[in-house]
């Protein structure tokens, strides 16, 4: 497993050997939405592309249901 730091925190994250470019994953700490742009060495992006329903993608999977509930 390999380590990548989140762009909005300088969180570490551990990134699984089983994912690819441009899969998308969650930061443990600030639950950002992002996106592997790099394997090697491992490397972390906000998503350029997003479906509808994601307008921020520093909103992580909480942000996105509290702003829905507003």
């Amino acid at each position: 497993m390999s380590v990548a730091i989140c762009p909005l925190c300088d969180a570490h994250i551990s990134v699984p050997r089983s994912l690819l470019v441009k899969s998308m994953l969650f930061c443990p700490r600030c639950d950002c939405l992002l996106q592997i742009v790099s394997l090697d060495p491992p490397e972390l992006d906000f998503p350029l592309e997003l479906d509808a329903a994601a307008d921020d993608p520093k909103l992580g999977r909480r942000g996105r249901r509290n702003q829905e509930k507003k």
